[in-house]
């Protein structure tokens, strides 16, 4: 199921991507947490009422099968998180991430090949690449248009080499 499925005013049960927990508090000072969520499609905002992030943060970064309920507050959908546990199947974080069209490791081997290791640019380039491959093969292009996936940075890198 996907989030744009999901009826007004109903609850339904399904697996998705929990990507990151924002702890925060009400008005009246009672804790509760914004779960950002994935469909593999469309991130959205979760709330968990009366819920400290300490409480669900081993579920942060992992595929969850949640109840979630679909509510029109102030004219925007609302997104609320009855109920989630880890799945009781084999499911990876991955099959909810969109990535770039071309895989990390290939655009990376491909651009270190376009740069000539022996001149001053080169060296800096191959310096830079090693050090920061963990960073470079994972990290997004931008914030929220702009290659804004993962792997989307060294995607843009490889499209304009």
């Amino acid at each position: 199921m996907k989030f744009g499925e999901l009826e007004l005013n109903k609850s339904a049960t399904f697996d998705v991507a929990l990507v990151k927990i924002d702890e925060m508090s009400t008005s009246t000072g009672e804790a509760y947490c914004t779960c950002y969520i994935t469909d593999g499609e469309e991130t959205v905002a979760a709330k968990v009422w009366n819920t400290k992030k300490k409480d669900i943060e081993e579920l942060e970064e992992t595929v969850v099968t949640a109840t979630i309920s679909c509510s029109i507050y102030k004219d925007k959908k609302q997104y609320k998180i009855i109920n989630m546990i880890s799945p009781d199947h084999k499911v990876s974080v991955d099959d909810f991430i969109r990535t770039a069209p071309v895989a990390a490791e290939q655009m990376y081997e491909e651009i270190l090949q376009m740069v000539d290791e022996e001149s001053v640019y080169g060296k800096i380039v191959h310096h830079i690449f090693e050090l920061y491959k963990p960073p470079i093969l994972t990290a997004a292009g931008g914030k929220k248009i702009h290659h804004a996936y993962k792997s989307g940075l060294i995607y843009h890198m490889y499209r304009m080499v």
